[in-house]
């Protein structure tokens, strides 16, 4: 459970910014691991972001990014195409003061978010925290990874902190008893209990990567560098 301030000591802004990871940032390019992209960029702190195709390794959902729509699909079938209903997958929406939420449908068109102000977002699994509560009635409609399993979620503070929650299980792909992550519930409370005001459920399993600087901080699950994946949430300090 990682706490990531809003400001520098000095008074500058520390920002979540969506990020494509190939080299050219293009849907199309070459897609790279979280880690291998914050080694490759020199990032102080990277995430993986939200579902995505698994063939084609494009994202699902509504993507935007410094305010220009990416990906505009309403109704995303899961990354392994499971059914999904209207009240999952929503978008994670961050504004132009990195406030992070998530108040639209996942049938929302991303011109209408545009308009209301979100600069970046991705679409992950859920909502856990709203207002410092559990979103129990959210998790109740997600089908997939209900039990427990690797989660990635992100949250923050009422100071406008941020706080990033990576769930590991030891012997991953093993089905040893209490050796199985969190429920997403179970997440939602580690929220509540360190005080976020919100949180929301990113991609999990085998795509969770949480790299400080260029060392990452949970397992590699695949590969040397991990899984290559099309998006990446990464923090950056404003000049």
């Amino acid at each position: 459970f990682v706490r990531i301030p809003y400001t520098t000591n000095d008074g500058r802004a520390i920002r979540p910014k969506v990020r494509l990871t190939s080299v050219d940032g293009s849907l199309t390019g070459r897609k790279y691991s979280t880690l291998a992209y914050a080694q490759r960029e020199n990032t102080i702190f990277a995430i993986n972001a939200g579902l995505f195709n698994t063939t084609t390794l494009v994202p699902l959902g509504q993507t935007i990014i410094d305010g220009v729509s990416v990906v505009n699909e309403k109704h995303p079938q899961g990354a392994n195409n499971e059914t999904i209903s209207e009240t999952e997958c929503y978008p994670l929406c961050i504004d132009i003061n990195g406030i992070l939420s998530a108040p639209y449908p996942n049938t929302i068109d991303t011109a209408v978010m545009i308009a209301d102000g979100i600069v970046q977002a991705c679409c992950g699994w859920v909502k856990l925290v709203e207002d410092y509560a559990i979103c129990e009635d959210e998790i109740a409609t997600e089908i997939v990874h209900t039990g427990p399993y690797v989660k990635q979620a992100i949250g923050q503070f009422e100071n406008g902190d941020y706080c990033v929650c990576t769930v590991d299980r030891k012997g991953y792909g093993s089905v040893a008893p209490n050796d199985n992550g969190m429920t997403y519930t179970q997440v939602a409370q580690l929220f509540v209990d360190r005080g976020a005001k919100f949180a929301y459920a990113l991609d999990g399993g085998g795509s969770c990567q949480t790299v400080l600087g260029k060392r990452q901080l949970n397992p590699i699950y695949e590969s040397e560098l991990g899984r290559n994946i099309p998006a990446i949430i990464v923090f950056e300090v404003s000049e």
